[in-house]
């Protein structure tokens, strides 16, 4: 931190240490502190997407979702495609309410980064929430394609098929999420 300060004495206009610096600062909890660097980067570099992105989990931090949406929406109008920026504007949008625009921005997600099961998996999750309950089962079925130890992936599709009354398929699935997660808290027991 020391460091960032003194780059800063030489340089008081270095978006990029001021940015450094926030990061730091949010990493020891000072959170509004750090809001106040990004702010600073951002004033002399309005289009760096990473200073947009650390403010908004900045402002995420203190409970102003609203801010943190106007921040990530900046970041992915600089930067289209960064899947990160896009996934984690849809899951503000998803806590807000706002369902329909969080999926436009994990179909970007999962175009942009295909190989990732948790995309599709919130993908899943947010057409859940609609009622679109198909097109969750196929998506869950995706990310269950990339990542089959994915439990939360399973407890989705175990829902979404026992709300479809297919009641058999759907405890398969609990089944296996329950299995993996004892697996997982097994392995960290013996850790």
């Amino acid at each position: 931190m020391v460091h960032f300060k003194r780059a800063l004495e030489i340089n008081p206009k270095d978006a990029l240490t001021l940015n450094n610096l926030g990061m730091a600062l949010a990493q020891q909890g000072k959170v509004a502190e750090a809001t106040q660097y990004f702010r600073r980067a951002i004033a002399i570099n309005p289009s760096d997407a990473e200073s947009h992105t650390n403010i908004a989990n900045a402002l995420l931090g203190q409970g102003d979702a609203e801010g943190a949406i106007k921040h990530l929406r900046r970041a992915v109008e600089i930067n289209p495609n960064d899947p990160d920026n896009q996934n984690n504007l849809a899951i503000v949008l998803a806590r807000q309410g706002e369902l329909n625009e969080a999926t436009k921005y994990l179909r970007r997600m999962v175009e942009l980064k295909p190989q990732d099961a948790s995309g599709y998996n919130n993908l899943a999750i947010i057409l859940a929430k609609q009622g679109q309950l198909e097109e969750a089962a196929k998506r869950f079925e995706q990310a269950l394609g990339i990542n089959p130890n994915l439990a939360e992936a399973h407890a989705g599709l175990g829902r979404v098929l026992a709300t479809q009354g297919k009641t058999n398929e759907a405890m398969n699935h609990y089944q296996e999420a329950l299995r993996i997660l004892r697996s997982s808290s097994d392995r960290q027991d013996r850790r």
